[in-house]
């Protein structure tokens, strides 16, 4: 207790300041490092560790909380030598830990037959987390020495990240990941040197820190060793082991890494659907791909011999909605790609095409390499589903097939993504769209068992009935090849001549029909044969059966995707796994949604990580009664309320991130503008709660209210309620406007919500600062431990469950945390 004493006195020396730029600059280091990982690890695998990102970042902070528990009154005696060390730290591991994590071999293919991945998974967490271990250990070590500044602090904390959040982005526009990984080791080196200028030292004593931060930045990582090493098992590096195949171009943007390779000896081509039939092959083709996955192809050939080059699209089964569509169709082709789809609208005569494509970077590429869309087609880069918001145009033909970017390809590493094209609500806008002849055409490749094209049509049934559609078995039809199957519903239902067309063109190129009305069971499956007519019977139980029981006992989940749970690719069903498990030894389980045993066992890594690192630290202090005889009981009204918060707040800002893809129209731009505009809005809450603290507690000397941190929690409980009824309104209502408007009502929004979660951590901690300093760094470690297991429940919990429950779950946890305030 004497140390501590000492030390509080300690920070009242003459020239010594609170280093509140430091702690900005390090936090916006290391947030800027957290993003960073999101796209290295879409680069080396795939998207789905953006949660394990976030859980690997407050694993670091809750380690470090930790470790400052245990060590807090030898460290705050030479308080900057150690924040200066882990700064330069920190800006010294993030390279190393790039450079690990692409060589420690982890395989999510190799998750469920082989036990040594698991392990290499929890040794890639743990690595990863490393370089947050020190930025959490020199912010937590600030706020343990400076107590009584810890609102300041804290909204230094989060303006930083919030700068970091931005940044990031940005750079990632201009210059490659592992260029941007440079540039980050800068402002932790920066606020190294400016926690050496608040300490009171002359100049000179702190230009050694100079030299270390230039060679640190400059001559240490040879950009050779930061590239990112891609997962082998990813089509791109699937593709360069064809003898000659060569990048032609390539464009870098925060979205992702296009890449177009052609090739040199043997001929690349692409034609999903194609019929056996075909008197035309396709030409030579450039193939695409971003961040290492397949994204179409790009017709190699001239426009002047497009014509009969392009022929081979009459006979796949993506040709079908042309020919029952009007004459001269106007045509919507939603993931644009290389063009391919394109050219079966123009090969239709069209007479308006419009392509619309979410990658900038990937029409890039296709205008670098000088070929790909054919005359007249009007590009569009925009997220699909923000576009059909934003439009009012009818088209006669709405298409998404293989040949794009946006199909919904039903295989093992969908389950964790989610997907607002393929929603209820974004089949409802696909059917406004449509003219009063209109026809919508997907085409998906063929699983077996089917899923993805079950799925597809019990939401295209749930979204019709929601408009008000008729009977929507006249107005469905669907073919399939032996590899892809292509589904349709008209707009009005289809007449007998439509039918017999769609018969002659299933004839004259031997596809299977899988449904159309008036279609007889023995007429399925008669060409490409199955061990049975899976697709038909499916299409039969669904469209005139007992849908409601037919989905109950489906072996896979295939009941319609919404907004509120947006996971097409989501098939698993519990019931399922032991046969999913015994499938291990035919090979088959990684087939069957490995992305969704790969969170189940993040959830299993976060905890056991972060139990030893985290828990174990903390016991001695946690058995330790604080004085009287409630002291075990104060604790755990402690512990319970930062846990509370942790869980809380990373709930809802994970919630409000995919609401707003909806809204801004992409991932990026979502995380771009939503992390900041919580992370300012928080702080401001922070740098408001001691002069909310007291008005408030001079209010209630008068009247009676609710104490601080419940009035904060009631106050987000009504503004999430009144978001939870007027937010979807209002994005479909504002889908067309600008971006800048729609930037700047989204910060509006966020900041009214985030202002109020700012105020209970600060003032906990400012709490804990009156009554036991030391259990500061604890609070700290406690709360990063629980948002560990946030980060990735978060998700799996909106899976089964919905964002809204996500969003209540948050609440509760708040009303829990605000129960226990006075007890601390």
């Amino acid at each position: 207790m004497h140390d501590t004493k000492a030390a509080m006195h300690d920070t009242r020396r003459v020239g010594e300041r609170a280093p509140i730029l430091a702690v900005g600059l390090l936090s916006g280091a290391s947030l800027g490092f957290e993003l960073l990982l999101l796209r290295w690890f879409a680069i080396l695998y795939w998207h789905h560790f953006a949660h394990m990102i976030i859980s690997m970042a407050l694993l670091g902070f809750g380690v470090a909380g930790s470790i400052l528990t245990v060590s807090q009154n030898v460290l705050l005696r030479r308080y900057n030598v150690a924040f200066r060390t882990t700064a330069c730290a920190f800006a010294l591991s993030t390279p190393l830990v790039v450079i690990a994590v692409g060589r420690i071999g982890f395989n999510p293919l190799q998750l469920v037959w082989e036990p040594g991945q698991g392990g290499r998974l929890a040794l890639m967490f743990l690595v990863s987390a490393i370089p947050f271990i020190f930025s959490g250990f020199g912010i937590g070590l600030t706020m343990r020495r400076f107590p009584g500044r810890i609102a300041v602090l804290y909204r230094a904390d989060l303006a930083g990240a919030a700068a970091g959040a931005l940044a990031t982005p940005v750079l990632l526009m201009i210059a490659a990941p592992q260029v941007v990984l440079r540039l980050l080791a800068a402002p932790a080196l920066a606020a190294a040197w400016s926690a050496s200028r608040h300490s009171g030292r002359r100049f000179r004593e702190r230009i050694p820190w100079a030299p270390l931060m230039v060679v640190a930045v400059t001559l240490l990582w040879p950009a050779a060793m930061l590239r990112p090493v891609m997962s082998p098992y990813k089509d791109l590096p699937q593709t360069l082991r064809i003898p000659g195949m060569v990048p032609v171009a390539e464009q870098v943007s925060p979205a992702g890494i296009a890449i177009a390779l052609k090739a040199g000896q043997v001929p690349f081509r692409q034609a999903p659907g194609l019929s056996m039939l075909s008197p035309a092959e396709p030409p030579d083709q450039i193939a695409l791909f971003i961040d290492g996955h397949g994204a179409g192809a790009i017709a190699d050939t001239s426009p002047s011999d497009a014509a009969r080059d392009m022929a081979y699209l009459d006979w796949t089964t993506a040709a079908l909605p042309y020919v029952l569509a009007p004459v001269q169709p106007r045509v919507l082709v939603l993931g644009a790609g290389g063009g391919t789809d394109e050219w079966h609208a123009y090969r239709a005569d069209a007479v308006a095409i419009d392509a619309v494509e979410a990658s900038g970077a990937l029409l890039r590429v296709v205008d670098d390499v000088g070929a790909g869309y054919p005359v007249g087609v009007r590009r569009i880069e925009m997220e699909p589903r923000t576009f059909l918001a934003a439009t009012r145009s009818e088209h006669d033909v709405i298409q998404i097939s293989l040949f794009g970017t946006v199909a919904p390809y039903a295989d093992a590493a969908q389950a964790m993504r989610e997907n607002y094209l393929y929603t209820v609500e974004g089949i409802r806008l696909m059917l406004r769209r449509m003219s009063d002849q209109g026809i919508l055409a997907i085409t998906l490749p063929i699983d077996i068992p089917p899923r993805a094209p079950v799925k597809l049509l019990a939401t295209w049934l749930a979204a019709a009935e929601h408009e008000g559609v008729g009977d929507v078995a006249d107005r469905v039809a669907a073919i399939r090849s032996w590899n892809s199957v292509t589904m349709l519903i008209g707009r009005q239902a289809l007449t007998a001549a439509q039918v017999e067309a769609i018969r002659g063109f299933c004839r004259e190129r031997a596809f299977d029909a899988v449904w159309y009305p008036g279609m007889q069971a023995e007429t399925a499956n008669r060409v490409n044969v199955l061990d049975r007519p899976y697709f038909h019977e499916a299409a039969r139980a669904l469209l005139e059966g007992d849908r409601e029981s037919y989905l109950r006992h489906y072996p896979f989940h295939v009941r319609p995707a919404t907004d509120d749970q947006p996971y097409f690719g989501r098939f698993f069903r519990w019931r399922g796994f032991p046969e999913w498990w015994a499938g291990r030894a035919a090979g088959t389980a990684p087939f069957l949604e490995w992305s969704y045993l790969l969170a189940w066992m993040l959830v299993a890594a976060a905890l056991l990580l972060a139990a030893p690192l985290v828990g174990l630290p903390l016991r001695p202090l946690m058995r330790k009664a604080a004085s009287g005889g409630n002291g075990r009981g104060r604790n755990m009204a402690r512990g319970t309320y930062f846990s509370a918060l942790g869980l809380a707040f990373l709930f809802l800002e994970i919630v409000f991130i995919q609401k707003f893809i909806l809204f801004l129209g992409h991932p990026v731009v979502s995380m771009a503008v939503v992390v900041p505009a919580f992370l300012i809005f928080a702080g401001m809450g922070s740098g408001w709660s001691e002069t909310f603290q007291h008005r408030l507690e001079r209010y209630a000397a008068r009247h009676w209210c609710p104490r601080p941190v419940m009035t904060a929690v009631l106050c987000m409980a009504i503004i999430a309620g009144v978001y939870a009824v007027t937010l979807p309104v209002l994005f479909e209502v504002a889908a067309g406007w600008p971006m800048a408007p729609r930037i700047i009502v989204s910060i509006g929004l966020i900041g009214i919500l985030a202002i109020w979660m700012g105020i209970p951590f600060p003032l906990g901690l400012k709490r804990l600062g009156e009554n036991n300093p030391a259990w500061i760094p604890l609070a700290w470690g406690i709360n990063g431990m629980a948002s560990v297991v946030s980060a990735v429940g978060a998700g799996l919990l909106a899976m089964h469950a919905g964002f809204r429950m996500v969003t209540l779950a948050a609440i509760l946890f708040y009303l829990v945390a605000a129960r226990l305030e006075k007890r601390l």
